[in-house]
């Protein structure tokens, strides 16, 4: 899959700062923006890396911090993902295909602040992975949200899930994530 001219990126964790002709460098082994959030907490808690083994403190983590904790714990080592070539959630820059879905986007996180949509350029493969399945309340437990982040990192799609599609109102969010470099290009629309 490649990024094509319909990509649109919000401002997100960038805030105001992205401009037309800005070069985002990313190399995948590197932490992005959203990955330097949470990788302190990974530390204070004694996992600097992501192990198979849990840190007896991973219960402290804030309910956002946990679900990525455990993403990249389920990514790196869930036997199911095994033969995947996921990259880092941590290590990624996040989109929306569309402008409609950087609208959804908005509506879903309750963000009534404007934004700035942007084209983005890249020549490298990007994933699309369907954001409901992890925006979800779980009670602390990876027997309830094992099955979501293994959907989650398969690509399966929400709303094709024979026994989540009726349930799910919302139904499926795709977020595209770019593990490598881009350009940003002309802003496209303020939501």
């Amino acid at each position: 899959i490649r990024c094509c001219g319909d990509s649109r990126i919000t401002e997100g964790l960038f805030g105001d700062s992205l401009k037309t002709g800005m070069e985002i460098k990313l190399d995948g082994n590197n932490r992005s923006r959203f990955g330097e959030v949470y990788q302190p907490f990974f530390k204070l808690i004694g996992a600097d890396e992501i192990g198979p083994g849990l840190p007896r403190l991973v219960e402290t983590l804030p309910p956002p911090h946990y679900r990525e904790f455990f993403l990249e714990l389920f990514r790196l080592h869930d036997p199911e993902l095994s033969h995947l070539e996921n990259k880092s959630r941590l290590n990624c820059f996040f989109a929306a295909k569309t402008i409609d879905d950087a609208r959804k986007y908005k509506l879903r996180n309750q963000n009534n602040k404007p934004a700035r949509i942007f084209e983005i350029h890249t020549e490298s493969e990007v994933q699309i992975l369907d954001m409901t399945w992890l925006d979800q309340e779980f009670p602390r437990d990876m027997n309830e949200f094992g099955y979501y982040y293994r959907q989650y990192w398969k690509g399966a799609r929400i709303d094709q899930d024979p026994h989540l599609a009726s349930h799910e109102k919302r139904g499926t969010f795709l977020e595209v994530l770019i593990s490598d470099d881009f350009i940003v290009g002309e802003m496209v629309s303020e939501i």
